[in-house]
């Protein structure tokens, strides 16, 4: 039997076998080699951390055949590995996360164990983009995914007591259907371009598919919605699906669809969603996600400098990004207060969302300049109206 060295982990080195041929899975992650890119690294702990715990054993290829890491033989070699972990879990995860890494010896191959606990946040990222753990591949959540995650973090599901329990699963995932037509239809004119249209398709395209499946259930019939979730999805089915052509006849046949969209998905929400968001939790909840969105804001405001200093504007753009699609989901939800304050809400929120569509040029810092200064005057203006919820 080889002897464990004392800086690995007995237990594990022990078990090491035993992981290796039980196949990656839900929770089980294999990664031949410490990846380069902290992005792939990265994915795997953000998809872990969103949807369950997780172990991943760097040093084992996929056939859960050991090749163990080389620079891990090393006291040097293994500080820098753990160097490189931390920065991915603090600076490329986020939020952040804290996981366990620990070394396993096997036949004289070194594995890195790294043990990722499920997240307290609803959902984490990697780089601007959310991950899901799906058996055995981390993969991007689909947007009302997102919204589903967010709004189950907040206990936030229609309270609606008077009714079967049937009922208020069916409107709370109409709801979370509904929130992604909502706000990227209001940003059409920020997304005309790609990435960012793309992104509205492919949002419309899934809602479409949800859409279908939700107008076909029970509860549907009773509540005599499918006919008006079909129409619904339909349009939303023409925005997946327009072929975009040079010229402005293309674009106004687009946007036509998406507006149509957006316009039915308002109407649902005034006749059939309204009605279950008039509640004392339901609005005491969303001004309590406002507060807590205020506080990332002005803390993200205090950073602006330090973080552009450090050449990492893309991040202030991501972070202001989420934050202003928080504050559109709960701004949304705030149908029992102040209209005029709502559509200032709303305002904010899409200002804050869309800033990750500005594009910066090679100006002097001009263009940098004024993200900070949007970032300062959005802060300023959601603390104004916080004050009055």
């Amino acid at each position: 039997m080889v002897e464990v060295p004392d800086w690995a982990d007995q237990n594990l080195s022990s078990e090491l076998p035993v992981l290796r041929v039980q196949g990656e899975g839900q929770e089980l992650e294999y990664i031949e080699s410490f990846p380069a890119q902290a992005r792939d690294l990265g994915k795997e702990i953000a998809a872990f951390a969103t949807s369950n715990s997780g172990l991943i054993l760097l040093g084992v290829r996929n056939s859960g055949d050991l090749c163990g890491l080389e620079d891990a033989k090393t006291l040097k070699g293994r500080d820098q590995l753990l160097r490189r972990l931390e920065g991915i879990c603090r600076g490329t995860v986020k939020p952040a996360i804290t996981p366990t890494a620990k070394f396993a010896v096997e036949e004289g191959n070194v594995v890195l164990a790294v043990t990722v606990p499920k997240g307290s946040q609803p959902i984490y990222y990697c780089g601007d983009i959310p991950y899901l753990r799906h058996i055995t591949e981390a993969r991007p959540a689909e947007p009302h995914e997102v919204i589903e995650l967010v709004l189950g973090q907040r206990s936030s599901q229609l309270p609606l007591e008077s009714r079967k329990a049937e009922e208020s699963v069916f409107l709370s995932n109409l709801w979370g259907v509904l929130l992604p037509i909502l706000i990227l239809g209001e940003e059409l004119d920020q997304r005309a371009l790609n990435p960012w249209r793309d992104l509205l398709v492919a949002s419309f395209g899934s809602a479409a598919d949800e859409l279908r499946q939700l107008a076909a259930t029970q509860t549907a019939v009773e509540l005599g919605l499918p006919e008006k979730i079909e129409e619904l999805a339909t349009h939303a089915e023409q925005v997946s699906t327009h072929v975009h052509t040079l010229g402005k006849e293309s674009w106004d046949t687009f946007s036509g669809h998406v507006e149509a969209a957006t316009e039915k998905a308002k109407e649902l929400k005034k006749t059939t969603i309204a009605p279950s968001l008039c509640s004392h939790l339901v609005l005491e909840g969303s001004k309590e996600l406002l507060i807590e969105q205020l506080r990332r804001l002005r803390n993200l405001q205090s950073r602006a400098e330090s973080i552009l200093q450090e050449g990492r504007i893309n991040h202030l753009l991501e972070e202001a990004s989420e934050i202003g699609y928080s504050v559109l989901l709960a701004s949304h939800e705030f149908v029992a207060g102040d209209v005029d304050v709502q559509k200032r809400l709303l305002q904010i929120g899409h200002d804050l969302h869309t800033l990750q569509t500005i594009r910066i040029y090679l100006d002097g810092g001009r263009s940098v300049r004024q993200v900070i200064e949007k970032v300062s005057t959005l802060t300023e203006l959601l603390a104004s109206l916080a004050e009055n919820l």
